[in-house]
């Protein structure tokens, strides 16, 4: 089933992944999302996604716009901002917790 996500889904983007979440599980990706709670990287804490998805969305968005830019467009002229980068890296690793405790309660 991996194989199949991998290779005929979209997965490019923060919403790609929201989008065919909510396909897959026949609910609606972001709703669901933002009911739960999110583990802030390297602590003990935890937030409600809804609380942060608008702060937390930028930084995500980031990560798949440098993704795109070191795997398909080796010429680019764009200066990557690294402040960014970790931020947006920090939120990845967090929201891809968040997903796989979506994936198994569901």
């Amino acid at each position: 089933m991996g194989e199949i996500v991998a290779h005929v889904l979209p997965l490019s983007s923060f919403d790609d992944i929201i989008r065919n979440y909510g396909l897959i599980c026949g609910v609606d990706g972001y709703e669901e999302f933002k009911k739960r709670e999110l583990a802030l990287c390297g602590t003990d804490t935890t937030v409600k996604v809804k609380d942060l998805f608008d702060e937390i969305k930028e930084p995500l968005d980031y990560v798949f716009r440098v993704r795109h830019i070191v795997c398909h467009e080796c010429a680019s002229d764009e200066v990557i901002d690294e402040s960014k980068l970790i931020i947006g890296l920090r939120c990845c690793f967090s929201t891809l917790h968040t997903f796989s405790v979506m994936t198994y309660k569901n």
